[in-house]
């Protein structure tokens, strides 16, 4: 188990995390969604012991449902051509997140690197979702997130 005086994190992917820990999020995502659900009938639901479900509940939760209240820093490849920064802004300010910081390097070979710290207390969808209309964006690519801070 992790050292909980200090605690270290990590971004990993969704395909590289054992199907025991997908399974402990699952059956999360089940208890909260249902205030009438046991933790029992919550991990018969998805095929977890309660003992596994108990044993790593406090140090795996879902990058996104995590996010609320938080600073996140993310970076992406913008095309030089009009109008695609303005659309990327139109589509965060349509979350209600807090745009902190724009940085926006300028542009080589038609390509401008920008970074953006968005304050997501306020935010009314899924923070998820926003990011996967951004990466969806003609013109805009290599998105990453860089920080995620209390």
């Amino acid at each position: 188990m992790p050292n909980r005086k200090r605690p270290q994190f990590f971004i990993i992917d969704r395909a590289i995390v054992s199907e025991t820990l997908k399974k402990v999020v699952d059956a999360k995502r089940s208890l909260r969604e249902n205030d009438h659900l046991s933790v029992s009938d919550a991990v018969k639901a998805v095929g977890l012991s309660r003992s596994a479900f108990y044993k790593y509940k406090d140090y795996i939760y879902p990058f996104y449902e995590d996010s609320l209240g938080r600073n996140l820093t993310f970076s992406f490849d913008l095309k030089d051509a009009a109008g695609i920064l303005s659309k990327v802004l139109t589509t965060i300010a349509k979350t209600e997140a807090n745009i902190l910081t724009i940085n926006q390097t300028i542009p080589i070979n038609a390509i401008a690197n920008i970074v953006i710290t968005l304050e997501t207390t306020n935010m009314i969808s899924p923070m998820e979702d926003l990011f996967n209309e951004l990466k969806a964006f003609d013109g805009l690519f290599n998105f990453r997130i860089i920080a995620r801070v209390s």
